[in-house]
């Protein structure tokens, strides 16, 4: 994350401020982990099934994945916290920082979860394959989401910043989907 640098704040057509990340000049990519799995699949707050644009949650255990992503969100809040006057065009505390950040990595009781964003079609839509290398033409139809097992490519393109709230665009770009390793009930021990 040495390499990593935060644009100046940016404002859309749509009045959506914004903050690009890069790592040498180029997107943050990596894959978030393999054997991930989400419990409401592609979804929106609304139930909008017509959205492109969705929210795709994993869930995290222990390891290499959950540790990456509480990593990157202490490298941003110290960051933020550093720069926050260039990228959010006021001087603020690290509690002030602590505050208005939303981390990569939500926790709820003992169970932790990543949030992504995915577009599941159109000419950013994210790409879908096989554990044989084939790529599949569409993303799981609606309701099956559940029945896979994920290997996750994703990207950071950016630090959003909304009504005194902030935090890093965690985008699932690729998708492995493996069915779920099941145990023979038939198989003699």
């Amino acid at each position: 994350m040495e390499s990593w640098h935060l644009s100046e704040q940016s404002v859309s057509s749509k009045g959506q401020k914004s903050c690009q990340l890069t790592a040498d000049h180029q997107t943050v990519n990596f894959t978030l982990g393999d054997g991930l799995r989400t419990r409401f699949g592609a979804s929106t707050f609304d139930r909008n099934l017509d959205a492109i644009r969705r929210n795709l949650d994993f869930d995290l255990s222990e390891g290499d994945a959950l540790e990456r992503l509480r990593a990157i969100d202490a490298w941003a809040l110290d960051y933020i916290t550093e720069h926050s006057e260039r990228l959010l065009k006021k001087k603020l505390s690290r509690a002030e920082v602590e505050n208005g950040y939303t981390p990569l990595v939500r926790t709820y009781g003992s169970c932790a979860s990543a949030k992504t964003k995915i577009n599941i079609r159109g000419p950013r839509a994210a790409t879908y394959w096989l554990p044989t290398g084939e790529q599949m033409p569409d993303c799981p139809a609606e309701g099956t989401w559940q029945d896979y097992a994920y290997k996750v490519q994703v990207s950071i393109p950016q630090l959003w910043i909304m009504q005194g709230t902030f935090g890093l665009l965690l985008e699932a770009t690729a998708l492995c989907l493996s069915p779920p390793a099941a145990v023979n009930p038939f198989a003699k021990s």
